[in-house]
């Protein structure tokens, strides 16, 4: 009888261990709260990378954001204005950390 593991999170490192823990003959399931790998997987595009490391807010990025949203044609970064009011208390605070002293 193979023992019984359950994942939660479908994304690259879900899926993954989810594929070793099978190759070693274990039950898996996994459960995720949409399609798998379209959550932060799809926005990181899979790439698992310890090289980088550091935190996302950094000092200097609302600028370089702004700066990102209004390159014409398709820019690199893009908020949907109808959802801006929605994502406020979320920027707020996440932009509250993007300083020097937060970061280092």
């Amino acid at each position: 009888m193979s023992q019984q593991v359950t994942i939660i999170g479908g994304g690259m490192i879900g899926l993954v261990t989810a594929y070793y823990l099978t190759k070693e003959n274990y039950e898996v399931t996994l459960i995720d709260k949409s399609e798998f790998g379209m959550g932060c997987s799809k926005g990181n595009q899979g790439w698992i990378c310890p090289a980088i490391h550091e935190p996302v807010p950094t000092p200097g990025l609302i600028s370089s954001s702004i700066k990102m949203m209004l390159k014409k044609g398709q820019p690199p970064l893009y908020i949907n204005p109808g959802k801006v009011i929605q994502l406020a208390p979320w920027l707020w605070r996440f932009m509250r950390y993007c300083n020097k002293k937060d970061f280092f």
